[in-house]
C-alpha cells in the first residue's frame, strides 16, 4: 500500500511529462549533448585575464549583424569578450563575424528555444570561468509587429550608448551588489501581459525553484507587482539569475520551433529572468538617452499590441 501511494505521488508530480513524445526526448538528448560539447570548449578557452564582461549574441537573422556589430564596436569603456550563436543554416556567416571580432567564440545553436536557450545554455559556464556581467542581444525581427526592425534598433540604441561615460555608468550600476538587470528604456512591461498564455510554464519553474505556495503568491496574488523586459535584450548580473541558469539543463521543456509568437517555454523564461531576481528584492534599471534610472517592479505598463490575445487557451 505504501509503494502504491509513493507511485501515485510520483505520477502526479511528473504528469506533465506525458504530453512529451519519445521523439521529443531523443531530440532533447541530442541538443543537451550538443551544448555540453560547447561548454567543454568554452571552459578550455577560459576567460581573458581580468575580463568579467561578456557579450552574448544569438544571430538567427544574419542581416541584422551589421547593426549589432556596429553597436558592439562602439563599446570602448571596458574590455569584453564576445560569444555568438548561429543556427546551422547560418554557420557560413561565422567568417563575417570574425572579420570584425577575430577573437569571438562562434558556435552552432540548434533551432530551438529561440535566443533564450542558447543564452541559458552558455550562461552557467560563463559564470564558472569568471564572467559576472553580460550584455544579451539577438537579431530580433518580430515579424508579427509592423515595427519589428525599428524596435530592435531602438533597443540597441538604449543598451549601447555612444558616449563612454554613459557606458561606464551602466557597468557601474550593474556592478552594485543588489542590481539584477539594466534593460532598454520603454520596454519594461507588466507581468499581466499575456500571462494566460505563459502562466503554466512560469508556475512550474517557480514551483521547482521555490515552492508551490511561493509560486502561487508571486504569480497569482501579486502578479501586478512584477514586470519584464519585452524583447529579451539587456545587461544582466549573472549572479542575479543563477537560480534560473539550472533550467538550461531541462532542455526537454523547450519546444521544437514552429513559428510560435508566444506561450512557449522560452517566453516563460523571458519573463522569469526579471521575476526571479525581483522576487529576491533585487533592483531593476532601465537605460535611455537620459541615463540609467531605477524602475518600479509594478510598472503597470500594458502595450497596445497586447490587446490581441496570441497564445493558446488553457485547457478547462
Amino acid at each position: 500500500m505504501k509503494l502504491k501511494n509513493i507511485s501515485a505521488r510520483i505520477r502526479r508530480k511528473f504528469s506533465w511529462l506525458k504530453r512529451i513524445s519519445i521523439k521529443h526526448y531523443v531530440s532533447s538528448a541530442s541538443i543537451s549533448n550538443h551544448y555540453s560539447n560547447i561548454e567543454t570548449e568554452v571552459k578550455l578557452l577560459g576567460g581573458r585575464q581580468g575580463t568579467t564582461i561578456a557579450i552574448v549574441v544569438h544571430l538567427f537573422y544574419t542581416e541584422s549583424w551589421e547593426s549589432i556589430g556596429q553597436k558592439i564596436s562602439l563599446i570602448t569603456a571596458f574590455p569584453f569578450d564576445i560569444f555568438v550563436s548561429l543556427p546551422k543554416h547560418n554557420l557560413s556567416f561565422r567568417s563575417e563575424i570574425l572579420k570584425i571580432f577575430p577573437s569571438a567564440y562562434v558556435y552552432e545553436a540548434p533551432n530551438r528555444g529561440r535566443d533564450v536557450l542558447p543564452f541559458m545554455a552558455i550562461a552557467e559556464v560563463l559564470y564558472d570561468i569568471g564572467y559576472r556581467h553580460v550584455l544579451k542581444l539577438h537579431s530580433k525581427k518580430s515579424t508579427h509587429r509592423t515595427d519589428g526592425s525599428e524596435w530592435m534598433n531602438d533597443i540597441l540604441d538604449s543598451l549601447v550608448p555612444n558616449d563612454i561615460t554613459a557606458q561606464q555608468e551602466i557597468i557601474g550600476i550593474l556592478r552594485q551588489k543588489n542590481t539584477a538587470i539594466v534593460g532598454p528604456k520603454g520596454q519594461y512591461i507588466s507581468l499581466k501581459v499575456n500571462f494566460e498564455a505563459n502562466g503554466a510554464h512560469m508556475t512550474r519553474v517557480m514551483t521547482v525553484l521555490y515552492s508551490r505556495n511561493f509560486a502561487h503568491r508571486i504569480l497569482q496574488l501579486e502578479r501586478g507587482n512584477f514586470g519584464f523586459f519585452a524583447g529579451t535584450m539587456f545587461w544582466v548580473n549573472l549572479s542575479a539569475i543563477k537560480p534560473l541558469i539550472s533550467i538550461s539543463k531541462r532542455l526537454v521543456q523547450f519546444e521544437s520551433e514552429n513559428g510560435q509568437i508566444d506561450a512557449t517555454f522560452a517566453h516563460a523564461i523571458e519573463r522569469l529572468l526579471c521575476v526571479v531576481p525581483e522576487s529576491e528584492k533585487m533592483a531593476i534599471f532601465e537605460v535611455g538617452a537620459k541615463g540609467v534610472k531605477k524602475v518600479e517592479y509594478g510598472s503597470g505598463v500594458v502595450p497596445d499590441w497586447s490587446g490581441v490575445y496570441i497564445g493558446p487557451r488553457p485547457k478547462k
